[in-house]
């Protein structure tokens, strides 16, 4: 702060706030920051975490609101844009208030028109275009088998003013939003579109859950659905057709972030190698595209993110040559260009254990590792050591690490080098 004469103003109150320039009216409100300006430098500050993270690209600004106690102009917008360090300064100039009033300005005389104005011509509104949704894939939505149906490969051909066109597909990989090469390893478009910085008033609470199918929609304003119903069902595409089936999943949007979801269990496991995908479809109630291929990929622990965008049926153009019901719209594909796994990050290879190639107590065994969700192989030289070694139950999938194939367990954490798998040891937690 600057004082009449332009020098720095110390030891002055400076407040700051990050719940809304409104607080400002609320008697009520005790969430200011109080800091004062240094005797040293003249300047205060206050430090930022990572829940003033904001994404400009969505039009978004920072929480935060600063300004010196008094009769102060209020600056507002600051944070971390995309997570990224950036700090914000703010010089105020203290000047009197009498020197702010202008004097009262004398209204000019009208000037009458030489000749009469003809009025305008009232300009044609314009016509409405077609909707464009820009579709986004994330990285392994094509590697894991998951599709997309369209309304018109739906059989029980929904009506209603109101489509819903899928807009963003994309997964995470272990509840991580942080990207990887590991196989469904999140996007970094996708975690700085949708993953919220704690504390924002539309926080996604359930982010990290990391064996889940994920539905979200966006309304005709562009924002989140609150509320908004989703059906999950895992007996296939076609049960849409048959009035008689009962068992759905019925899930609403939740009111705070906007998201619903359904957690998948061992049921869901699939086997690419074998060309399979997930047993999951879900959509929103109503006349939506449709998702299948849900689940967990050899037990992997992926979650799968859908949203869907609302646009008016009106705005469709007709196909002039499909089938009643069918409608195309402008929709670019993002692809995620990624074909096969890495080889350094593929799934580990599906070692089923299936019920007839297994007697006495490796039956057992290989049932009791599948109600924990954790896929049992019979020839797995960790599994073999942990049991000589009396580390009890296993508590991880298998998993890679740099060179190493790795394993927890209850009494440990037990390793290999992935060319030596004999050569296998174990470290404490």
């Amino acid at each position: 702060m600057l004082d009449l004469e332009g020098n720095p103003i110390k030891n002055h109150e400076i407040i700051f706030w990050s719940d809304g320039f409104e607080r400002l009216g609320d008697p009520s409100y005790t969430g200011f920051v109080r800091e004062r300006t240094k005797e040293s430098s003249g300047w205060a500050n206050l430090f930022m975490g990572p829940s003033s993270s904001f994404v400009p690209e969505r039009g978004e600004s920072g929480p935060w609101c600063w300004a010196p106690v008094g009769a102060a102009e209020v600056v507002c917008g600051g944070g971390l844009p995309a997570n990224h360090h950036v700090s914000t300064f703010v010089v105020w100039q203290a000047v009197r208030r009498t020197d702010l009033e202008q004097p009262p300005v004398e209204p000019e005389e009208p000037v009458e028109p030489e000749k009469p104005v003809e009025p305008e011509k009232p300009t044609e509104p314009e016509k409405p275009t077609t909707p464009v949704i820009t579709r986004r894939l994330g990285d392994w939505v094509e590697y894991l088998n998951v599709r997309i149906r369209t309304l018109n490969e739906r059989s029980d051909q929904p009506q209603g003013d109101i489509v819903y066109l899928v807009k963003d597909i994309f997964t995470t990989r272990d509840g991580s939003w942080e990207p990887t090469t590991n196989v469904g390893s999140v996007n970094q478009w996708a975690r700085d579109t949708y993953l919220k910085p704690w504390g924002a008033p539309d926080y996604f609470d359930d982010a990290g859950a990391d064996h889940h199918l994920f539905a979200a929609v966006i309304g005709l304003d562009g924002q989140l659905m609150r509320d908004k119903e989703i059906i999950f069902w895992s007996d296939g595409f076609e049960k849409l057709g048959d009035p008689a089936y009962r068992d759905y999943v019925v899930r609403q949007t939740k009111t705070h972030s906007g998201w619903a979801n359904i957690i998948t269990g061992p049921g869901s496991n699939f086997v690419l190698e074998r060309g399979e995908s997930g047993p999951w479809c879900w959509a929103p109630t109503g006349a939506a595209e449709v998702v299948c291929g849900g689940g967990m990929p050899a037990r992997q622990h992926v979650s799968f993110f859908v949203v869907w965008q609302a646009v008016r049926r009106s705005d469709l153009q007709p196909g002039p040559t499909r089938p009643p019901g069918d409608y195309t719209i402008f929709l670019p594909v993002v692809g995620g260009g990624r074909g096969i796994a890495p080889n350094d990050a593929a799934l580990p290879p599906a070692n089923t254990a299936d019920a007839h190639t297994l007697t006495g107590l490796a039956l057992v065994r290989a049932a009791a590792w599948n109600r924990l969700g954790i896929e049992y192989q019979p020839d797995s030289p960790l599994a073999e050591y942990a049991r000589r070694n009396a580390l009890g139950m296993p508590v991880t999938q298998q998993f890679l690490v740099g060179q190493l194939v790795a394993q927890g367990f209850q009494g440990g954490i037990v390793y290999a080098p992935i060319d030596e798998r004999d050569n296998v040891r174990h470290m404490s937690w």
